[in-house]
């Protein structure tokens, strides 16, 4: 037998390729389980998240509705002006709360408090022209709705903080709000009138709306102007007076003209207020200074608080002496006796305040100084300039020396006469 010769055979043996092949088909089946249980474990695992997400997200809406149902609650209840929390955050002017209120109680709206105010009425009051666009979207009937003073928003915005953006877009929102009139017959220029926050732009804004509202009477008669000089707004004096200088002569329901309700107003009620304004109606109509009311008063006299001039001191110690002697001089000049009664209630007084008087005012009450006593004479030639104070005691004395020497007195009537004359002569 021939020995077989060459290469030697490398195949492998069947035995061993079979069992690489079981092992290599069952390392691809561990690993095909392996990719499958991963990818179900997975699925699993997100199935699970999403589940709790789910579960997280419907919790947190139930925290949400509960806390949208108690906020509701909360926006709508009331404290005891009537009022909701949605009233306050539109008189602060706060867009942003009243966005916030109006998202969880829109239907606060239009709720009023016990004067019949919306949340409108406050956001006009403070001027937020914002806050007046958020609530009127959610209410729009507010608009033209007024409180239970018959007073629209125009009054709010012209009243309280004056806003001149609030008024301009009332005004142009809805024109006919300039010729509402409240329960007293007042127009939004009364009340632009009473306060001096109201600047005199809004009294232009509506007197160009309406050019009647002006000079417009309120139930009692009374003029913007009254209402001005009653609440001493020299301002809406000097304004209203460009607007219509008859105005200053007109009288309400009590025969009154604007000066009569200076003489009424805040003016009379401080010792140390300064009038601006009187003197501004005395350069408008200085006839109204001697005219008279229904009961027969000038100014000065409502001012005195009786109609013969006189008064207590009590009463007229609350005056201001600078308007009051504004008046008397437009009257009666001092010489009246209610001068004196005015300078009597007043003392004592500063340095500052007897150098104001003017030494021609102090001369002129100088008769009737006389006439009443020597000690109110005393009282007025002591504060003349040292010259003619003098000259005055001088005369006095001759005149005394006089008597003496000739044994002759004087009836006193003549010796007040001539020291009047004196005292006239001076000046």
């Amino acid at each position: 037998m021939q020995a077989v010769t060459g290469t030697p055979s490398t195949a492998m043996p069947p035995n061993i390729a079979r069992r690489i092949s079981l092992a290599i088909s069952f390392s691809a089946g561990a690993a095909l389980t392996a990719v499958c249980f991963l990818q179900r474990f997975r699925a699993d695992n997100a199935e699970r998240q999403h589940a709790q997400e789910a579960a997280l997200a419907r919790c947190k809406l139930r925290q949400a509705e509960s806390v949208a149902t108690a906020a509701a609650a909360a926006a709508e209840s009331k404290d005891s002006s009537g009022q909701v929390p949605l009233h306050t955050a539109a008189s602060c002017g706060s867009a942003e709360t009243v966005r916030l209120f109006l998202k969880f109680a829109p239907q606060t709206a239009a709720l009023c408090d016990n004067r019949g105010n919306t949340p409108f009425h406050m956001a006009a009051r403070c001027g937020s022209v914002p806050a007046m666009e958020l609530l009127l979207s959610a209410a729009p009937d507010t608009l033209v709705a007024v409180n239970s003073s018959g007073e629209s928003a125009l009054h709010a915005a012209a009243d309280w903080m004056g806003s001149e953006q609030a008024v301009r877009w009332l005004l142009q929102a809805a024109p006919q709000l300039a010729a509402v009139r409240d329960r007293q017959g007042r127009s939004a220029m009364h009340e632009a009138a009473s306060t001096e926050r109201s600047g005199i732009s809004v009294i232009h804004l509506l007197a160009a709306a309406r050019p009647e509202l002006v000079t417009v009477t309120d139930y009692d008669g009374q003029t913007p102007l009254h209402v001005a000089s009653y609440s001493g707004n020299e301002r809406a004096v000097r304004a209203l007076l460009e607007l219509a200088p008859q105005a200053a002569m007109a009288v309400d329901s009590r025969g009154q003209t604007p000066l009569h309700a200076s003489a009424n107003g805040r003016f009379a009620m401080s010792r140390t207020q300064q009038a601006p304004w009187i003197l501004v109606l005395l350069e408008a109509a200085p006839a109204a200074a001697g005219m008279q009311d229904r009961d027969g008063c000038t100014p000065v006299e409502v001012l005195l608080n009786h109609r013969s001039g006189i008064a207590t001191a009590g009463e007229l110690g609350v005056c201001d002496l600078q308007g009051t002697l504004q008046l008397l001089r437009a009257t009666r000049w001092p010489a009246d006796p209610a001068f004196l009664t005015c300078l009597e209630a007043c003392l004592p007084l500063s340095a500052f305040e007897w150098a104001s008087l003017s030494a021609v005012c102090l001369a002129a009450a100088l008769p009737a100084a006389l006439a009443h006593s020597p000690a109110r004479a005393r009282l007025l030639v002591e504060h003349l300039p040292p010259q003619d104070a003098a000259r005055l005691r001088t005369l006095a004395l001759c005149l005394a020396r006089v008597q003496r020497v000739m044994d002759a007195p004087l009836p006193l009537p003549l010796l007040q006469h001539i020291l009047t004359q004196a005292g006239t002569l001076l000046y």
